[in-house]
């Protein structure tokens, strides 16, 4: 709405030189008069659309070989930003749940601002009651972003989570299977000194955070595969020309090195449930061997 005053603006400017008969009088009596009706009517356009878009979350697939000497090939299902709080509660847990147990992965990972903000409010509403049943073969595991540091409650949040069946990683690594570990860090909000540790040279490890700022470093201590997400792909324009600024990979998939670095747009939203652009979205990633020739 702000940005529409802009040509709104420009064209008062003209009518004040008063070309080609123009005036003030014609600005006020018929510009601003069509110009709101149909500025209005576009943004109840975009409303309905980001609205709808906000809602309808989907699954992008990404094919990824390794030559790590991994068993067999296996899959991780990644979403993040899911901001359970006010606008978004227990029935939006239960249908990420439904939408991860569809995809059936090996490893489900979260990766940050599982709340947004308000503890007390997801406690009354039960809203982690949802993820109750959530499972895969190789666990179900989050990290925390700055929305869940909010209100200082990490401890009380993540003994929850455990409760219903995800394990926070706070800087920690998890071996999930010979040749698999997970490295799990705490949220740069939290601890802008932490680094990514060294990864062991015959397995395949996954790295997971909350802000995507750590990729190259990610990349440099032999990590495989990464996830992130906070950015939520700017969620509705024009946010998105600042987030391509700030971030290395602000959403996508790309290759830095042998790392391959994912950054989601998230399955949720900040603030109203709203969303022009990248739609809401799992990430389902399929890691397979390479074939030998």
């Amino acid at each position: 709405m702000t940005l529409l005053l802009l040509p709104a603006f420009a064209v008062w400017l003209v009518c004040l030189a008063q070309p080609f008969g123009l005036s003030l009088d014609w600005w006020h009596t018929v510009f601003s008069v069509y110009y709101g009706r149909a500025s209005l009517l576009g943004l109840a356009a975009l409303l309905a659309v980001g609205s709808w878009r906000a809602r309808h979350p989907v699954m992008h697939r990404i094919e990824m070989e390794t030559e790590k000497p991994i068993e067999r090939a296996f899959s991780v299902a990644f979403a993040s930003d899911i901001h359970l709080g006010a606008v978004l509660g227990h029935s939006f847990a239960a249908e990420l749940r439904r939408d991860m147990m569809n995809l059936q992965p090996d490893l489900i990972l979260f990766g940050g601002d599982i709340i947004d903000g308000d503890f007390g409010y997801v406690l009354r509403d039960k809203s982690f009651k949802g993820f109750a049943g959530l499972k895969a073969p190789w666990g179900v595991y989050a990290v925390f972003g700055n929305h869940d540091t909010y209100g200082m409650n990490l401890s009380k949040e993540q003994k929850r989570l455990k409760q219903n069946g995800v394990r926070c990683l706070r800087g920690g690594t998890v071996h999930l299977v010979a040749g698999v570990s997970l490295v799990g860090m705490e949220d740069y909000m939290i601890a802008p000194h932490a680094q990514f540790p060294q990864a062991e040279p015959d397995a395949f490890t996954i790295a997971m955070e909350h802000k995507p700022l750590r990729i190259e470093q990610a990349a440099s201590r032999g990590m495989d595969l990464y996830f992130a997400g906070h950015t939520h792909a700017g969620q509705f324009w024009p946010n998105r020309f600042v987030t391509r600024r700030i971030f290395a990979l602000d959403y996508g998939a790309k290759r830095f090195g042998h790392l391959l670095a994912i950054v989601s747009s998230g399955y949720g939203a900040w603030g109203q449930l709203f969303r022009l652009g990248p739609a809401p979205e799992i990430v389902l990633v399929n890691v397979k061997p390479t074939r030998k020739v």
